[in-house]
């Protein structure tokens, strides 16, 4: 049995493939926002490139909007010392998810209670907020793996920018986004004056996001229903398993069920980059790549810059999202994906994919055997820490 195609359930689904793109039709709708924006994101740069983001929600602040923005403690670190007071003053609420632990040693003295919040800092220090999704008036979103930084943009950056993609989509399902944010705000702490305050938690309960087009992964339960999930289809693929992901660290049946599905015929391929910003990542998937193409799966590495991109097409089924293919996705870190199902999507996707093959090196034995010794050495002690990366 193959993966059946999935049920439209977007009344519109639109994609971006370049950072220019996404930042244009971002702004502008928040630009159009009448109601609501909440924007989440791992790395809030201080660039041009964040500045167009946050002076459109500085706008839509003018206009009434109710504006929410919520970052990351580790991934903006540089944003909150740099930029984020001055936010905040502005009017712009913002809030942190778990800032690091120094940052909140910087809160006046609460007695137990500050000191109970500064060890839950510390206990969380792991668990990060790795999700890129906007919300517009709580019926259009943007999902993807876009950062706010200029190493997306062609235009800020001067240089080739990262490759990455991300989805428009409008639909009811838009929704579930709305209650993850909201969940995660509550838990989040507040930007305002000169310090860092503790959220008061208040109570709520987010609903399940493992079924349908929202892909979302807040608790244990939640992981492993999205893996077996993804491992089932793998299994039950017929035609093509097109991955294209950033940090390629697999746990064993995963990789058990790519390289089963090439053996009995199935269109394996794997798009990943070769310039990647974190060199040891590189090193701990080439670790790979000699079971995977005795198995008959495809390997490309991607050339022109950091392949950032997080997407799948397995038979007539796809998502676009900010999940990597590493224990931190899988174990520790919010993720958020969405699936999309009409054909002009699946279309735009597979091109895509061929494109970028098209940019990238074709892996063979020749090109394994060129790896320097110490390379692969560092990458299998790498994986040893895989619970961490």
């Amino acid at each position: 049995m193959s993966v059946p195609a999935a049920s439209a359930v977007w009344s519109s689904e639109r994609l971006a493939f370049t950072g220019d793109d996404y930042l244009a039709g971002l702004c502008a709708d928040i630009d159009s926002a009448r109601t609501s924006v909440d924007l989440e994101v791992y790395i809030l740069g201080h660039d041009g490139f964040a500045a167009q983001v946050l002076d459109a929600l500085r706008r839509a602040v003018r206009r009434g909007v109710a504006v929410r923005l919520l970052v990351d403690g580790v991934g903006s670190l540089a944003w909150i010392a740099a930029r984020g007071q001055t936010l905040a003053r502005d009017g712009v609420p913002a809030r942190v998810w778990h800032p690091l632990p120094w940052q909140a040693l910087a809160l006046p003295r609460r007695g137990l209670f500050g000191l109970d919040r500064l060890l839950d800092q510390i206990a969380t220090f792991n668990r990060r907020n790795h999700r890129k999704v906007t919300v517009i008036d709580g019926a259009i979103a943007w999902v993807g793996s876009f950062n706010l930084c200029r190493e997306h943009s062609a235009v800020f950056s001067g240089v080739v920018p990262w490759r990455d993609t991300a989805a428009r989509v409008e639909g009811a399902a838009v929704a579930a986004l709305t209650d993850a944010f909201s969940y995660a705000w509550r838990r989040s702490w507040r930007l305002g004056g000169e310090r860092l305050r503790m959220p008061w938690l208040v109570p709520g309960r987010q609903r399940a996001g493992a079924d349908g087009p929202v892909r979302l992964n807040r608790t244990l339960r939640l992981r492993r229903k999205l893996y077996r999930d993804l491992l089932w289809r793998i299994g039950a693929a017929r035609e093509r398993i097109w991955l294209t992901n950033a940090y390629f660290v697999p746990k064993g049946r995963l990789l058990r069920a790519l390289m089963a599905a090439a053996r009995r015929g199935v269109d394996v391929r794997l798009l990943i980059p070769e310039r990647c910003d974190h060199a040891v990542m590189y090193w701990i998937a080439a670790s790979f790549y000699g079971l995977l193409l005795r198995a008959g799966v495809q390997i490309h590495e991607y050339q022109p810059a950091m392949l950032h991109a997080k997407t799948a097409l397995i038979d007539g089924w796809a998502t676009v999202g900010s999940t990597n293919l590493n224990h931190r996705s899988l174990m520790h870190d919010l993720e958020a994906d969405v699936v999309l199902a009409l054909p002009a999507s699946l279309d735009a996707l597979a091109t895509a994919f061929r494109d970028d093959c098209t940019q990238a090196i074709a892996v063979d034995r020749s090109r394994i055997a060129r790896r320097r010794r110490w390379q692969v050495l560092i990458g299998r002690l790498a994986f040893l820490m895989r619970y961490w990366l």
